[in-house]
């Protein structure tokens, strides 16, 4: 059995890896210098490659059920145990992050590299498929002066995110080929873009925050942790966890705004009776602005201010109790309107793909074209901010490459290479 994988990064490794395992001949095809280059910039270099806590509402997509029967099969707990078979240290942190011990995402490739040396997997770089046949049941694939034939093939080439990376879109075409609809890629895990001109003056701001989501003023997403401003668009985690719904709503033309609570574990009346019968006592001389100063950062409570129609240094003794509650009203509730969101090159990960309605999600094939499968990133599968893009990556390659080399999977089964 002779199995083409075209893709050499985190889920066409694992296709071509599991594949071998069933005793196949396979061969990957990438056509950037060397595999596995994406995975170098994962988890800011550290490669956070799946998490403790995993469900199938950790996914988005048109149809986001699909993930669910691949990460049964190939569950978190099971890339712990096929990752330290193959012999990587690996560390929990308090997030429920799961990183290589070594703190490097280049122990995690070199890892699956071994593993493609002692299968013998046959390794094709820069290398780059133009054309795809099925004739007599099986694949023609035409290249830069290069020809390959294979019995199955798997399609593992990425999507459109992070493009210096190889993830360039190609993979689409090549669905495109062989009667694939693809689903409008569009960035994901990103910022989104902000014309307010308040975020000139909160530029820098790193804070611990609650960020909620609107789209044509109804509540879509609410997120915590650590918000990062910037002079023209917000980031940090929060917003990458809501980045799906925000692009998207963008995308249809629809009104997007995030409203930030600078104060999530503060109620508002708590805040409001303590600035009015405690604060505005002892700091009754004190220009109010510097007050707040001491309950959330400076930039902020000047902006604040400043949205408030408050100055800067009237004293807190002296501010009257509308003003009082709008200031506070803002550090709960502080809306930014949403106007646009970044290219490719700024994402991490792609939203959008090749039409899961088209794809078996028990084994990974093309309803369409017997013994084509696809794995990770180039379907419409996309995953939260914590290793849960990676772990769909290794879910997907292994059921793809167990169907593809055997056609059943059941369960998990430890090292044991043919």
């Amino acid at each position: 059995m002779r199995i083409g994988v075209i893709g050499g990064g985190a889920s066409g490794m694992m296709a071509a890896i599991t594949a071998a395992r069933a005793g196949a001949q396979v061969t990957i095809i990438e056509h950037t210098a060397r595999v596995g280059k994406k995975i170098l910039s994962t988890g800011n270099g550290k490669c956070n490659f799946t998490n403790q806590n995993l469900s199938k509402g950790d996914y988005n997509g048109n149809h986001p059920s699909f993930a669910e029967p691949a990460l049964k099969v190939f569950d978190n707990q099971k890339t712990l145990l096929f990752f330290e078979d193959c012999g990587m240290a690996v560390t929990c942190k308090r997030d429920g992050y799961y990183y290589p011990h070594s703190g490097q995402a280049s122990t995690l490739l070199n890892v699956l590299r071994f593993q493609l040396d002692v299968l013998n997997i046959r390794i094709e770089t820069e290398c780059y498929i133009d054309t795809i046949q099925k004739k007599d049941g099986k694949f023609y694939l035409g290249g830069r002066e290069k020809k390959f034939v294979f019995d199955k093939l798997i399609l593992a080439c990425g999507g459109n995110a992070a493009p210096a990376t190889g993830s360039d879109g190609s993979g689409y075409k090549l669905a495109k080929m062989l009667g694939h609809r693809i689903v409008k890629p569009l960035p994901v895990l990103t910022y989104v873009r902000s014309k307010d001109a308040c975020l000139k003056e909160l530029a820098g701001v790193r804070a611990g925050a609650q960020v909620s989501l609107y789209v044509d003023g109804t509540l879509i997403q609410t997120e915590e942790g650590e918000l990062q401003l910037n002079k023209d668009n917000v980031s940090g985690i929060p917003v990458f966890q809501f980045s799906h719904a925000a692009i998207r709503a963008l995308d249809q033309k629809k009104k997007v705004a995030v409203v930030i609570d600078f104060l999530p574990h503060e109620d508002i009346e708590f805040l409001l009776n303590k600035m009015e019968n405690h604060l505005k006592i002892i700091y009754n001389n004190i220009p109010a602005s510097e007050v707040f100063s001491a309950i959330v950062n400076k930039k902020v409570s000047q902006a604040i201010f400043r949205r408030a129609s408050v100055p800067f240094d009237k004293e807190m003794g002296k501010l009257s109790q509308k003003e009082l509650g709008r200031v506070v009203s803002l550090i709960k509730a502080f809306p930014l309107e949403v106007c646009s969101y970044p290219g490719f090159e700024a994402a991490q990960a792609t939203m959008g793909g090749v039409d899961t309605n088209e794809i078996n999600p028990h084994t990974m094939m093309s309803e369409k074209v017997e013994g084509l499968y696809f794995a990770g990133e180039i379907m419409d599968i996309d995953g939260r901010c914590g290793g849960y893009n990676l772990q769909w990556a290794w879910s997907s390659g292994y059921v793809a490459g167990c169907h593809s080399a055997a056609g059943e999977v059941t369960c998990y089964e430890s090292i044991n290479v043919k």
